[in-house]
C-alpha cells in the first residue's frame, strides 16, 4: 500500500483516493511551510540589513556632528588665543612693529631698485630666464635647494664637532 494505486484495471476506491489526497495535501503543506520559512529568513535578513544601514547613517551623522563641533571649538580657541596675544602686546610695540614692517618693505624696494640699476643688462636677462625656468619647472629648483640645505647642515655639523 503506497501512494500508487494497485495496477489493476479497476478504478481506485474512494478510500484510496482519500489517502492520495491526504498525501498530496501533506506534501503541499510541507512545501508551503518551506517556502514561508525561506521568505521569513529573507525578510529577517533584509530587516537586519536595513537596521545596520540605519545605525551606520546615525554613526556617520554623529561623527560629522562631533567633527563640526571640534572644528568650531578649535576656531573659537584660536580666535581667543590670538586676541589674548594681541591684548598682551602693548600698543606702542604694535605701532612700532607696523612702522618697521613698512620701513622694511620700503628698504627692500629701494635695494631692489639699486641692484637693478647697477646690474648689467646680460645678467638681468639671464636672471629673468632662470626665474622663468624655475616657475615652469619647480622640481629641479626644489631639488637643488634641498641639496644646498643638506650641504649647509653637513658643513655646520662638521664645524661644531671640531
Amino acid at each position: 500500500m503506497g501512494d500508487k494505486p494497485e495496477t489493476n484495471d479497476s478504478a481506485p476506491t474512494p478510500e484510496e483516493l482519500r489517502k492520495q489526497m491526504e498525501g498530496t495535501r501533506e506534501k503541499a503543506g510541507q512545501t508551503v511551510e518551506g517556502l514561508v520559512g525561506t521568505a521569513d529568513e529573507k525578510i529577517q535578513q533584509s530587516e537586519k540589513a536595513t537596521a545596520a544601514r540605519t545605525r551606520a547613517r546615525e554613526a556617520a551623522g554623529t561623527a560629522q556632528d562631533v567633527a563640526g563641533q571640534a572644528k568650531e571649538q578649535t576656531r573659537q580657541k584660536t580666535e581667543e588665543l590670538a586676541k589674548l596675544a594681541e591684548d598682551r602686546v602693548p600698543e606702542p610695540v604694535r605701532e612700532k612693529a607696523s612702522a618697521l614692517r613698512v620701513q622694511a618693505g620700503e628698504a627692500a624696494t629701494a635695494l631692489a631698485d639699486r641692484v637693478q640699476e647697477h646690474t648689467p643688462e646680460p645678467v638681468q636677462e639671464k636672471f629673468l630666464q632662470i626665474t622663468e625656468t624655475a616657475r615652469n619647472r619647480p622640481g629641479p629648483v626644489i631639488a637643488a635647494a634641498a641639496a644646498a640645505l643638506l650641504l649647509l647642515v653637513t658643513v655646520r655639523r662638521g664645524r661644531k664637532r671640531r
